[in-house]
């Protein structure tokens, strides 16, 4: 393989080994570096497993490179584990994707080799062409992968990974930079500043990802603060110098000249955690499919992360309206009623309010004062919600959700950052940092369950053009009803809080999809304005078991779920219910599953606070009367119990869902 018009330049001791600044606080603050880091933390929704490869990718496109490879530490030998090259067409015997090509290959941590070289000293190489190492150096370039592949390598970056006690865990090693010509060239200086810069700032993450590839238990980053900084103290030593103090030139690159940075420790802790709670956020929040859980879990984290007592989150929709979406505030918000997570409003995306601001814009906004604001400020602050409420905002911070093509789907508004004392202060730039990487990691989530959403919204509009009974409000009531049920059940068993979250965003879902089945009833029976016959009201009870077939091979807990309700929400607490089919007889008491039980009664309440065909709405209170009539023999007490304890969050849901 030749390459007769590529570009080498020669390759001097000057050029050839070059030490490296960690200063890991002058590379954040250096925009470009900054913004790469940045969009690579808003794209990364694969999880560990897949992070070895993301990892690789983004390297090798940020270095526009043709091939890398990563060795893991074993002892005091290198073990290979993983390599991409687009030059060569793996087959299916090397593994198709380069994770099995030379398996079992090792080398050792000394100067005969490059990457032993490096793993020896620590320090990262820049190599022009290694086809012309200059004498001065101890090591040589190993054709050995040249020599079995037919592939031909000239410029290789070369580097150390640093696990988060500071010592090696491994060596990456990037090949062949390509020029704008698409010709081999060697590495440029920035881009060593880029990759170790990444590595750092994802130490954790490959930590956790190589002792997944040697078969050990994942080992967590450890709490103390000592510890964590042996990898930027071992960096400390060569602060400040780019190149060797022997060598000609003691020059900054470009894009560290004049920085300076210096970072206290707690700078760094702070700097770390973001790492630290990004990587554990991703892993959390990928666990839920409804958006409302979505939404909840990424401003609990929001707010948690930045000290806020308060924050909204706002959903777009089509290309002029924001609609509330979601609120949590803790001054305002002390029982233990939710009805203001169903406050039902919207404005228009504009530059006069701060949120329509930032969607208009698709750039945050950090306001110290709102009460302050400059005269030629574009938008303002609305102060009709302190006003009615008594509340009083002083600090926002505004960040939108951006989804594909730099489109906003959302923003997230962050109200009065509290200090050690409780007083509403300033989000610093930690605060802004953090939440602007935080919205670009819940980007794919919040896609993603805005799209099972209108999944589950797509197959009831089928359902509701059989039924004219099940409306969209119908589902979304149900569905929000046996959630808030549900909560306070589970609240009242004990059930910790991350189960009942999975659970409650499970069941939300599932509940909406109660009477799919009926789409099998035909119209004679499902439509007809009157009193059903018993031949028709057997008929009737079927789509209970039709439904259920839809999900009679399920293999996720949404499928689970949708199958026990669909099944059991017409069951009875002393068994005389039915499941609509003869060889599924009917059930009593605990036996019936906990969401179909609760999805009964939200059910039963939905149909008693509004009008059917056959009768008129009730007035709520007297539809939770007759639910608490019910119990202990159509529904189970603890249910009706958790019912009656929510009714103020319930009636919100009803006037959210008209």
């Amino acid at each position: 393989m030749g390459y007769s018009r590529m570009k080498v330049n020669k390759v001097s001791e000057e050029t050839y080994i070059r030490d490296f600044i960690a200063g890991y606080g002058h590379l954040m603050y250096e925009p470009i570096m900054r913004e790469k880091l940045e969009t690579f933390l808003e794209s990364f929704s694969n999880g560990f497993d897949g992070f070895i490869s993301d990892l690789l990718g983004e390297l090798r496109g940020v270095t526009n490179a043709d091939a890398a490879s990563i060795y893991v530490v074993d002892g005091n030998i290198l073990r290979f584990a993983y390599v991409q090259n687009d030059t060569l067409v793996l087959d299916e015997t090397s593994g198709g994707d380069g994770e099995n090509l030379f398996a079992g290959k090792v080398v050792f941590i000394n100067d005969e080799s490059i990457c032993g070289y490096v793993a020896r000293t620590k320090r990262p190489l820049l190599i022009g062409d290694v086809r012309k190492p200059p004498d001065s150096v101890p090591f040589r370039f190993n054709d050995e992968y040249d020599r079995t592949t037919g592939y031909e390598t000239i410029s290789v970056l070369t580097a150390p990974i640093i696990d988060d006690i500071g010592e090696l865990a491994g060596i990456l090693q990037i090949i062949n930079h390509k020029d704008e010509d698409g010709e081999f060239a060697p590495f440029e200086d920035w881009m060593l500043g880029y990759v170790l810069l990444l590595m750092e700032n994802f130490f954790p993450m490959i930590s956790r990802s190589f002792d997944r590839f040697r078969g050990m238990p994942e080992q967590m980053l450890p709490e103390s603060p000592d510890r964590v900084f042996a990898i930027h103290d071992m960096y400390d030593e060569i602060r400040g110098q780019l190149y060797r103090p022997d060598l000609k030139s003691n020059q900054k690159l470009p894009w560290l000249a004049g920085k300076g940075v210096s970072w206290t420790k707690r700078d760094r802790v702070k700097e770390l955690n973001i790492s630290k709670r990004l990587f554990a956020f991703a892993d959390y929040i990928n666990r839920f499919d409804d958006v409302s859980t979505v939404i909840d879990v990424m401003l609990t984290e929001a707010r948690d992360a930045t000290s806020a007592d308060a924050g909204t989150f706002y959903l777009v929709e089509g290309n002029d309206r924001l609609r509330f979406a979601y609120v949590q505030n803790d001054t305002l918000f002390r029982d233990d009623s939710r009805r203001n997570y169903y406050i039902n409003s919207e404005m228009p995306i504009s530059r006069d309010s701060i949120s329509g601001y930032v969607a208009m814009e698709r750039a945050s906004l950090n306001i110290g004062d709102v009460a302050n604001l400059p005269p030629d400020s574009p938008y303002s602050f609305n102060r009709s919600f302190d006003d009615a409420s008594g509340y009083h905002t002083v600090s926002i911070l505004a960040v939108p959700v951006l989804g594909s093509g730099g489109k906003p789907i959302a923003v997230v508004q962050l109200i009065n950052s509290k200090d050690a004392s409780g007083r509403a202060k300033a989000f610093d730039d930690f605060d802004v940092r953090y939440v602007t990487l935080l919205s670009g990691q819940t980007m794919p989530f919040l896609t993603r369950s805005i799209m099972t959403r209108r999944l589950v919204e797509s197959m009831l509009k089928m359902s509701s053009l059989r039924d004219p009974l099940e409306t969209g409000a119908h589902v979304h009531r149900v569905g929000s009803f046996a959630a808030e049920i549900y909560h306070r059940w589970a609240e009242n068993k004990g059930v910790d809080s991350d189960a009942l979250r999975i659970e409650k965003d499970t069941i939300r879902l599932a509940a909406m999809l109660h009477d799919i089945g009926k789409v099998a009833v035909p119209d004679a029976v499902l439509k007809k304005p009157g009193k059903l016959t018993d031949e028709e009201y057997e008929v009737m009870k079927t789509h209970c078991s039709s439904g259920a077939l839809m999900y009679s091979a399920a293999d996720s807990n949404l499928e689970r779920m949708a199958y026990e309700i669909t099944l059991h929400h017409h069951q009875r607490w002393d068994g005389k219910g039915y499941t609509g089919d003869p060889d599924l007889p009917a059930l009593s008491g605990e036996d019936i599953p906990i969401c179909a039980r609760i999805t009964s009664v939200a059910d039963v309440l939905d149909a008693l606070v509004f009008s059917r065909v056959y009768k008129s709405a009730w007035k709520f209170e007297d539809a939770m009367a007759e639910l608490t009539g019910g119990a202990g023999t159509q529904f189970d007490a603890e249910v009706v119990t958790a019912a009656i304890q929510v009714s103020e969050t319930l009636k919100a849901i009803v006037e959210r869902y008209k």
